[in-house]
This record gives C-alpha cells, structure tokens and sequence, in this order.
C-alpha cells in the first residue's frame, strides 16, 4: 500500500485510525480516510 503517509512514516502497511470512546464522530473518520487511513467508529 503507498500512499503519502506511509512513504512520509516509513511503514509499509495500512495506518488504522483507533476508534476512541467519546470522541470519535463523523468529522474525525473522515479527515482520516482523506488522508489515506482507515478511519473507525466504536461499536
């Protein structure tokens, strides 16, 4: 997988954002898919 942030972070699989209690909402999820990580709600 390449894409901006990994080659910037050096990694070479997919960044997932954690889904974090209280303070995950739509806005946060989204920011992190255009960034090119996958973005989770909590269940």
């Amino acid at each position: 997988m390449n894409h901006p942030i990994t080659d910037l972070l050096g990694v070479r699989h997919p960044v997932i954002m954690a889904p974090m209690f209280l303070v995950s909402n739509e806005a946060m999820v989204s920011a992190a898919i255009r960034s090119g990580i996958a973005g989770t709600f909590p269940s």
